[in-house]
């Protein structure tokens, strides 16, 4: 059931009490110290009342006091439920999260009888004023591109915004992490064939700036008791 927020004016889900995030990488950036770790969480349905959550603490207004376009800042906020609201509606998630506090969303979803995923929605969000959350989005990236490399998928597509809420190109970004574009569709995309594999290209080349381990033995966590919201 969802239910109309006054003060947002977005959709919410409904309070319940199971929450059951799970811990599936731990990713460092080489230049950055030990303790700016990343944990990537896998995400499900039973999730929806934490990212409810989470969606309402996340400042962004706070975060970037002087982003001039109020449009820029609904734009942003737009990609990051949007990405809330696919889980609800079936599609798979990521979150990662730095020093306790969640800093990237992730949603996609299998196409293709299963043979690769679309990417719907991605975004990052700063944990201090004016400053990026350095990482983020490469290492929620490196997590599903890893996924394709493991699974064999043939192919991982995303249709990128121009710029961030920031006024970053997107596609300058996507083509560093391996992504080109697909002029027939209007797609941005990472395929994999006999002779190239461009999950694992992408993978290696993440790897030259980023520590990767895949945990193994995770369990599912209570997120509303294992992450900071104090944004």
């Amino acid at each position: 059931m969802q239910i109309q927020n006054r003060e947002t004016g977005y959709k919410k889900i409904n309070n319940a009490t199971a929450f059951k995030g799970l811990p599936v990488a731990k990713i460092r950036l080489k230049n950055l110290p030990a303790c700016d770790e990343i944990t990537i969480i896998q995400l499900s349905k039973e999730d929806l009342p934490f990212l409810n959550k989470m969606f309402e603490k996340i400042n962004l207004e706070k975060m970037y006091p002087n982003l001039p376009e109020k449009k820029d800042f609904n734009k942003w906020k737009d990609m990051i439920f949007g990405a809330i609201s696919n889980i609800e509606f079936g599609a798979k998630g990521f979150l990662a999260a730095r020093k306790n506090k969640p800093c990237a969303i992730l949603s996609f979803s299998d196409i293709n009888s299963n043979q690769g995923f679309y990417i719907d929605h991605a975004a990052s969000w700063p944990l201090a004023p004016n400053e990026g959350t350095k990482g983020a989005g490469k290492s929620i990236f490196r997590h599903i591109l890893g996924k394709g490399a493991e699974e064999n998928k043939k192919l991982a597509r995303l249709v990128p915004d121009k710029l961030t809420p920031r006024g970053k190109n997107c596609n300058d970004f996507y083509k560093e992490i391996g992504f080109s574009k697909n002029e027939k569709y209007f797609t941005t995309e990472i395929t994999a064939n006999e002779q190239t594999n461009g999950f694992k290209q992408s993978c290696e080349k993440l790897d030259k700036v980023m520590e990767y381990k895949k945990i193994t033995d995770g369990t599912d966590t209570d997120l509303n008791s294992a992450l900071n919201l104090d944004f």
